[in-house]
């Protein structure tokens, strides 16, 4: 958009052929649109979110070296050096030959990969830097073999056009068919790996069923039970009025394992009567961009009594540690060296919180602990050559995580249940009577959550007591 309105703004006759500003602020700003460039180019991080408010540097970077970089600014004349010039003749080939590049380079590693997490988003450096020299040799070659020759060359006749527009018909029918069918997919996957057919119908069967983009499914009963992230005045009528209905419920908070959790329950209990789940993805105690501190004025301290327990789950991988400190980073789950362990700070100022929430309000207050995460990315094919096995790294640092949980919360006087019991921990394959149980690399898939729901059921569960207090009968066996 910055730029169209850049192409409005000079295509004013007047501002297009008038000569170019060589007055100190507009050479000022022809020079800060490249800087702002090489700044982003140098601080840009893969966890950067795009689109966002860093992603404008470098927007408006080209927008000042679009509008004030003319003929005779210093900044044209930094533009003009011969290697700069000779990039943005190929930079249109090169742009299209990175992508495949680094591609298929994946494909080809994951055929003696261990590491799978580091090769599918941390590209090591110097192997980088061979795929972008073989992506400029190949603009290089194309720009010259390719484009030149097809812009110098004139295009006369239909039967010409013609053999171009049936070239992109072929292409874009075959395209379209591989995309559908998953044939690029599944011949490399069983011509080239030499993967089961059976392993990949498997796989791509339980990721055709729900959309990875729009987040976890909710289920309820379209009534009183049900999940949501609002908390505004339409949302407490409702409470109100199944307060009333069934009296008062049972309120599950935290993050989208909060959604799987609930999930997990309805399956278990599809007829409970009242039971809310207020949940909103990466949304942990601590974090005051949360919807936490309403929760505590709107449904606590209002005293309205919509609710008599009140229960509380979030990710594991959150609370515990890197070697350099840093939560839910997969090098800790990958390697016990790089990690520090569990993050006791965290625990202790949401075990104060849910605690603070008991003894003011009277809640009985339950912090129900992390399940078993494979920090396995099930929707990468390269399990399928491993068995689906997760890492026996993973299940001693949840092991600590859940002591330190239940130490801390049993200190503070409020409930705590674990989920790490053996019948609850799938950690000798991601895949259970059929059915593979997680879709990425700590929630379960539809299946997961049924599996789940079975195995507390059938082992008698402390989770069984939330479901007893709805009234509802265990449906998951």
């Amino acid at each position: 958009m910055i730029g169209s309105l850049c192409a409005i703004w000079l295509r004013n006759p007047v501002r297009a052929n008038s000569p170019p500003s060589l007055a100190m602020p507009a050479q000022l700003a022809g020079l800060a649109g490249i800087v702002l460039i090489v700044v982003s180019v140098m601080t840009m991080a893969e966890d950067m979110p795009l689109p966002g408010i860093k992603g404008l540097v470098p927007t408006v970077g080209a927008a000042l070296i679009i509008l004030y970089a003319r003929e005779g600014t210093w900044a044209a004349r930094i533009l003009l050096f011969p290697v700069f010039v000779g990039i943005g003749l190929i930079s249109y080939s090169l742009y299209l030959w990175h992508y495949p590049v680094f591609v298929f380079y994946r494909y080809y590693s994951a055929l003696s990969l261990d590491a799978e997490y580091e090769f599918l988003y941390h590209i090591p450096t110097v192997t980088a830097w061979w795929l972008m020299a073989l992506s400029f040799v190949l603009a290089i070659i194309t720009y010259f073999v390719i484009e030149q020759p097809f812009r110098k060359r004139r295009i006369d006749g239909w039967p010409a056009l013609f053999g171009l527009a049936a070239c992109y018909a072929v292409a874009a029918v075959y395209s379209l068919v591989a995309y559908k069918t998953d044939t690029q997919e599944r011949f490399y996957l069983s011509q080239t790996l030499g993967v089961e057919q059976a392993e990949i119908d498997l796989h791509t069967d339980h990721f055709s069923r729900f959309n990875w983009l729009g987040g976890l499914e909710r289920l309820g009963d379209g009534d009183c039970v049900f999940v949501t992230s609002q908390l505004d005045d339409e949302m407490l009528q409702r409470f109100s009025e199944c307060r009333d209905k069934h009296g008062p419920g049972t309120l599950l908070m935290g993050d989208s394992h909060a959604e799987n959790l609930h999930n997990i329950l309805y399956r278990m209990a599809p007829e409970s009567r009242f039971q809310v789940t207020l949940a909103r993805d990466g949304c942990s105690l601590w974090r005051k961009e949360c919807f936490f501190d309403l929760i505590e004025e709107r449904l606590f301290a209002s005293r309205e009594g919509y609710f008599a327990s009140v229960y509380y789950h979030q990710l594991g991988g959150s609370l515990i540690l890197d070697s350099e400190g840093d939560p839910d980073d997969q090098d800790a789950f990958m390697d016990p060296a790089n990690a520090m362990g569990v993050w006791h700070e965290r625990i202790d100022q949401g075990v104060a919180w849910l605690a603070r929430v008991q003894g003011q309000y009277g809640y009985d207050v339950t912090w129900i602990g992390a399940y078993y995460e494979p920090r396995i990315n099930s929707r990468r094919y390269q399990h399928l050559l491993k068995g689906w096995e997760p890492r026996p790294t993973v299940l001693p640092q949840f092991i600590e995580l859940d002591e330190a949980l239940g130490a801390r919360a049993r200190a503070a006087g409020i409930g705590y249940i674990s989920m790490m019991q053996p019948e609850l921990v799938f950690s000798e394959s991601l895949i259970v009577d059929d059915c593979l149980m997680y879709r990425d690399l700590d929630h379960f898939t539809p299946c997961g959550e049924q599996a789940m729901a079975r195995a507390i059921s059938q082992s008698g569960h402390p989770l069984l007591r939330l479901v007893d207090r709805q009234g509802g009968e265990t449906a998951a066996d």
